[in-house]
């Protein structure tokens, strides 16, 4: 379910014209806010985002 959720995310964040690090504070936060800690490491370990 994260990486599904990460890619709607990511795609999300795309549309608002997000870049970056915006971008990636945009999908960690809201993977954190959702799937809480464990969902949001388990995405950052897929290298889509970075965590900071």
């Amino acid at each position: 379910m994260p990486e599904r959720l990460e890619k709607s995310l990511m795609a999300r964040a795309n549309k608002m014209g997000l870049k970056g690090k915006e971008k990636d504070a945009y999908v960690y936060g809201t993977l954190t806010k959702i799937a809480g800690p464990k969902g949001s490491d388990k995405a950052a370990k897929t290298g889509k985002i970075r965590r900071g």
